[in-house]
């Protein structure tokens, strides 16, 4: 009954439209002016009608992320598989497959499993790895990733399934742009969306999306405000990184820099590899 008394006001509203001779700045159209019930009587209301097409048009594309993003956080153990962008060198990823040469390697891989066993105890607070390159920092993170979404996997948070995301920052910015020109779903608002949402989000390689190589640049305004928006609406989120806390400085705003260690000196959560360590690659 409500949606035909509702149907019944908005065909009321548009037969009482009228133009006026005001222009909208934006689109350059008239305005219509119609008359709609309130508590207080009749009152009228002036819009542009381009401008509300807009505005309904992206009522319904949110409604359409929003039902994306739920259907994509509902599937829980497959997320990891699905949604991470996990490349070739690094498929098959693991504890088990990780090859401890060193005696830091030893180290890296105890730090690892604690952190694992950290959070899934109900542990938070960031975990940052942090080495040249090389080192197997990718691999143990993807291992960390890996090892969580078995141990949750018939485990849930609240009530409902456990998200495990891997994602490569470099990779992640690619996918975005791509979006710029309808290539997929990946939008801006939609990986901002998606990543808080996950329950734990691995980024991959942070630093490499602005600065490559030895050579060390700032990150666009841009690309700071997709990871600052990302970083500040999580509690947990595993980073690995070529650049020490000072160089990351030098990247980023220092806001987002304690963005990226938050919740992580706390619990000594983070693993800095020595100077010098030899490439595996």
């Amino acid at each position: 009954m409500q949606k035909v008394d509702d149907m019944a006001s908005k065909y009321v509203e548009f037969l009482t439209k009228q133009e006026v001779e005001e222009l909208c700045d934006l689109h350059g159209v008239k305005l219509w002016r119609i008359a709609r019930p309130s508590l207080d009587g009749m009152v009228t209301q002036e819009f542009c009608p381009e401008c509300q097409k807009l505005a309904i048009k992206k009522k319904e594309e949110e409604g359409i992320q929003r039902g994306l993003i739920n259907s994509d956080i509902a599937r829980g153990y497959q997320v990891f598989q699905k949604d991470s962008i996990i490349s070739d060198d690094l498929r098959g990823a693991s504890f088990k497959t990780f090859k401890a040469e060193t005696d830091f390697d030893t180290r890296a891989l105890n730090f690892a499993r604690r952190m694992c066993r950290d959070y899934y105890q109900g542990g938070s607070g960031n975990s940052v790895l942090i080495g040249p390159p090389g080192v197997g920092k990718s691999f143990l993170t993807l291992a960390m990733a890996d090892g969580l979404n078995e141990v949750f996997k018939k485990s849930r948070i609240d009530n409902k399934p456990v998200t495990v995301v891997f994602m490569p920052v470099a990779r992640m910015f690619s996918k975005i742009k791509s979006s710029f020109n309808g290539g997929g779903k990946f939008t801006e608002d939609y990986a901002i969306d998606f990543l808080t949402k996950v329950n734990f989000l691995f980024l991959d390689d942070l630093g490499k999306e602005s600065s490559m190589a030895n050579t060390i640049k700032p990150a666009s305004d841009w690309v700071q405000s997709v990871l600052f928006n990302i970083l500040d609406a999580r509690k947990t989120t595993v980073i690995n990184t070529n650049f020490s806390r000072d160089e990351l400085l030098k990247i980023y705003d220092s806001a987002l820099v304690d963005r990226i260690f938050k919740g992580s000196t706390k619990n000594k959560q983070v693993l800095v590899y020595p100077k010098g360590s030899i490439s595996k690659r």
